[in-house]
Order: C-alpha cells, then structure tokens, then sequence
C-alpha cells in the first residue's frame, strides 16, 4: 500500500483483524494475523473507502467500531457503525 504522512492515524485490534486509517486518502485497512509472505506478520484483508478524513478516529467497544469522517467545515461531518464486530 502506498503510505502516506497520515497513515496509521487511528487504529482498532478485533476479532476480524487490525484496522489501520489513511484518513488523507479516505481509507481504512483491514489486515489479518495471517502471514502472506516470510517478511510479514500480517495480509491485507481488504479496504473500506469513503471520502476525505474517512477513519480520522476509529473506537472500539466489545460489540460495535464506529469510523469518523469529520468535515473541516462542521457541515457534513459523519460517523459509521459497525455492529457485531467483536
């Protein structure tokens, strides 16, 4: 994955692997304790992508993992639910 300054900003350990934010790109990373090659501990498991500072802050509690997208004006600010991840 190309990285950028921001890379890493926010991240949150679940039963479905580490989540890792780009919030620059708008992306959040999903990767798995699995290794896919001898050089790493982890795979990529795939990528969720929304729009400008998609994953600034990630919490976690035992059932839900909500992402925030803040906007830089206070207008269109969102967060996103995820039930059920343990």
């Amino acid at each position: 994955l190309p990285l950028t300054l921001e890379y890493g900003a926010a991240v949150a350990y679940t039963s479905l692997g580490y989540f890792v934010s780009d919030p620059s790109r708008g992306k959040v990373h999903r990767f798995n304790e699995i290794p896919d090659n001898v050089t790493s501990a982890f795979s990529f498991a795939g990528t969720i992508t929304k729009g400008n500072n998609f994953g600034r802050t990630i919490v976690k509690n035992k059932d839900i993992l909500i992402v925030s997208q803040p906007d830089p004006f206070g207008d269109l600010s969102q967060i996103f639910v995820c039930p059920g991840v343990l």
